[in-house]
C-alpha cells in the first residue's frame, strides 16, 4: 500500500520534473522543491538510489531546500555503500554547522567507513567529550571504533563504557561486541587466505568450502554497510538546517 501511494505521487508530480526553476515564482520554486524532496524520499524507500539522487539534486537548486537536499544526497551515497562520496557531502555540511550532532555522527561514520579513521575519530570524540554523561553517544563511539577495525580499542572502550554506565539500556548494542569482533577477525583471516591463494583456471571444481571462502570474507563489509542507518538513516533530512550553503556534490 505504501509503495502504491508513493508511485501515485510520482505519477502526479512527474509532469513537473523538467520545469525550469528560473521560470517560476519563488513560492512556486519552493513548492516544486518540496515535491522533489518527497519524490526523492519515496525512491529512497524503494531503494532506487539513482532516481533519489536525481530528485535530491533538483531540490538542491532551491536555496530554501539546499542543505536538506544535500544531506539527502549524502544519505543516498551512504545507503548505497559509496562512503567516500557520502563523506564529501557530509563534510561540506559539517563545515557549515559544526555543532549539528546529526552531521557529526553522519560525517564521522562515513569517514570511518571510507577508511579515513584518523579524521573520523577526532570528529566524533569531540561530540562525546561534550556529552560525557550520555551513554548512547559513548556506545556510538565504540561502534565507530568497531567500524574502523580497531578491535583492541573497541574492547578497552567497551569495558570502560560498561563500567561508567552499568545496566544502562543504551548499551544493549554492545552486548555482543566480543562475538562480532571474533566474527570480523575470522572474516578478515579468510579474506587474506583467499587473496593469498587465488583459484587457478582449473580450480572450478574445488570444494564448496573452498569456493565459499571469498564470499565469507565479505562479512566485515556487510557489517560496515549496516552502519548506513547510523550514518544517514537515523534522522531525516529535516534535522539538517535548510539555510543555503555550498553544494557538496554538484
Amino acid at each position: 500500500m505504501l509503495r502504491h501511494r508513493i508511485f501515485f505521487r510520482i505519477c502526479i508530480c512527474a509532469a513537473g520534473v523538467f520545469l525550469c526553476f528560473s521560470c517560476l515564482s519563488e513560492p512556486d520554486r519552493k513548492a516544486l522543491a518540496s515535491e522533489y524532496m518527497v519524490l526523492a524520499e519515496g525512491y529512497v524507500g524503494l531503494e532506487k538510489y539513482d532516481q533519489a539522487l536525481f530528485f535530491y539534486r533538483k531540490a538542491a537548486l532551491e536555496s530554501s531546500h539546499k542543505n536538506a537536499a544535500e544531506y539527502g544526497i549524502g544519505k543516498v551515497y551512504a545507503l548505497s555503500g559509496d562512503w567516500r562520496n557520502a563523506a564529501k557531502v557530509f563534510e561540506s555540511l559539517y563545515e557549515q554547522e559544526p555543532e549539528n550532532e546529526i552531521l557529526i555522527s553522519s560525517y564521522a561514520y562515513a569517514l570511518a567507513a571510507s577508511g579515513e579513521v584518523e579524521k573520523a575519530l577526532p570528529v566524533y570524540k569531540t561530540r562525546m567529550e561534550k556529552h560525557p554523561d550520555d551513554a548512547r553517544i559513548a556506545a556510538d563511539y565504540v561502534e565507530l571504533l568497531f567500524v574502523a577495525g580497531l578491535y583492541d580499542e573497541v574492547r578497552r572502550e567497551a569495558a570502560a563504557v560498561n563500567e561508567r554506565f552499568p545496566d544502562n539500556p543504551e548499551l544493549s548494542s554492545l552486548s555482543d561486541i566480543e562475538k562480532r569482533i571474533e566474527e570480523a577477525v575470522e572474516a578478515e583471516r579468510k579474506a587474506e587466505e583467499a587473496a593469498a591463494n587465488p583459484p587457478t583456471e582449473d580450480a572450478g571444481t574445488g570444494t564448496l568450502e573452498e569456493n565459499s571462502a571469498g564470499a565469507d570474507g565479505e562479512s566485515s563489509g556487510e557489517n560496515l554497510s549496516g552502519s548506513a542507518d547510523d550514518a544517514s538513516g537515523a534522522s531525516s533530512s529535516e534535522d539538517v538546517s535548510e539555510d543555503g550553503g555550498p553544494a557538496g556534490t554538484e
